[in-house]
């Protein structure tokens, strides 16, 4: 079986996504994977590796990027010109994820969190990939994460 270093992820735009260019885990989740220029087993310092097309750092892999966006299961009915989704509908939740603990509840109570950490597998390192926040017991303003992090931006002219 080849390690992750040698099982590279294809990214959009054909960059191959490697412990060269971006900090993330193991091959199966959940564990941090120093290897390569990666040489952090849990978060590393911004800018460590470097920028995409855009200029932006950081943009796969080392923290889960919360986003303005209530819980949604699916895309199905989310706003397509980027704008935030912000119905805060009951929820009727399927499966081990999302939790069956949020049915009923509101979907404003939780927030999604997009691309993968430090301890995610390759499959998990891409923008589309979902989670969402807070876990079970625990409330938006008590909410803490080594895996969760947050990208200030603005809208231009």
């Amino acid at each position: 079986m080849q390690g992750a270093a040698e099982r590279p992820l294809l990214i959009r735009g054909g960059t191959t996504l490697t412990h060269e260019n971006a900090n993330y885990g193991a091959d199966e989740c959940c564990s941090g994977l120093a290897s390569g220029r990666d040489r952090w087993v849990n978060t590393s310092p911004t800018g460590s590796f470097p920028p995409n097309a855009f200029g932006l750092y950081d943009m796969h892999g080392n923290v889960l990027q919360w986003v303005q966006d209530c819980f949604a299961e699916s895309y199905s009915g989310l706003p397509t010109d980027g704008s935030a989704y912000e119905a805060n509908v009951k929820l009727k939740t399927h499966g081990p994820f999302p939790s069956t603990d949020m049915t009923g509840t509101e979907a404003c109570s939780y927030r999604m969190a997009r691309g993968g950490d430090w301890g995610d597998p390759p499959s998990m390192i891409r923008s589309a990939f979902r989670n969402s926040g807070p876990g079970p017991g625990a409330t938006l303003q008590n909410y803490r994460s080594g895996g969760v992090g947050f990208r200030v931006a603005r809208t231009l002219d």
